[in-house]
């Protein structure tokens, strides 16, 4: 059974709890995804995701990303 399109989730993405921008050099998020590119160490924390519909609101656990580099 198809869906209805108000019943289609939309997707929040924070880090810290902090809302994310897209940001075609850094940044790319889709419909259902967040995608990092040429994460810097200001990237790390913890990532969470709400969905939300007409049914209501869902959060993700959250993940943490740790960056590791070498310092200078």
């Amino acid at each position: 059974m198809w869906k209805k399109p108000h019943e289609f989730p939309f997707f929040f993405f924070f880090l810290q709890g902090l809302p994310i921008a897209h940001n075609a050099k850094r940044t790319i998020m889709s419909s259902d995804s967040l995608a990092l590119q040429s994460v810097s160490r200001f990237q790390g924390g913890n990532y969470t995701c709400i969905a939300s519909n007409v049914e209501g609101d869902g959060e993700s656990n959250i993940v943490e990303l740790k960056v590791m580099c070498k310092l200078i």
